[in-house]
């Protein structure tokens, strides 16, 4: 669950543990992404913008484990977010009849093309997690002061 009484510890060692894996095997395949892009017509593609949408999704659920713990949101949540928002901006591989492919595949030559998607990924990530951590914090606030006076 995402909001309960404890943190996902869990979820968040499998998000990070699935970001680290996903760099790596970018990283690691290098310009054959695209071509296994090209030889699957595609389909690789559908899986690099779900990778991409991650980011936002990750920063909402972290700013909301603040209902929980701010201390675990602000140093397990959010950098997992700030994670996933830097490996997964997506360029096109000029080699393999222009596909999409991460950035992190073509590393040294994507650089340049990927900074300005790097920066407005962090940046709505960022907002996102601020605007959910304020809501956690309140939402945590009112529960305390509910509680606190008997009425709950």
């Amino acid at each position: 669950m995402i909001v309960g009484k404890k943190p996902p510890y869990l979820l968040f060692v499998t998000l990070y543990t699935i970001g680290v894996a996903y760099a790596v095997a970018m990283l690691g395949f290098g310009d054959a992404v695209g071509l296994l892009t090209v030889i699957t017509f595609g389909v690789l593609v559908f899986v690099y913008y779900f990778f991409l949408a991650l980011a936002p999704i990750i920063a909402t659920i972290a700013g909301l484990q603040a209902i929980r713990s701010g201390w675990f949101a602000c140093l397990v949540g959010y950098p997992c977010a700030l994670m996933f928002a830097f490996i997964t901006p997506v360029v096109s591989d000029q080699k393999s009849l222009g596909v999409p492919v991460p950035w992190l595949a073509r590393f040294p030559d994507s650089q340049a093309d990927a900074l300005p998607q790097t920066q407005l990924s962090l940046e709505i990530s960022t907002a996102l997690f601020a605007i959910t951590l304020a809501i956690g914090f309140i939402v945590r606030w009112r529960r305390a002061k509910r509680e606190g006076s008997g009425e709950g």
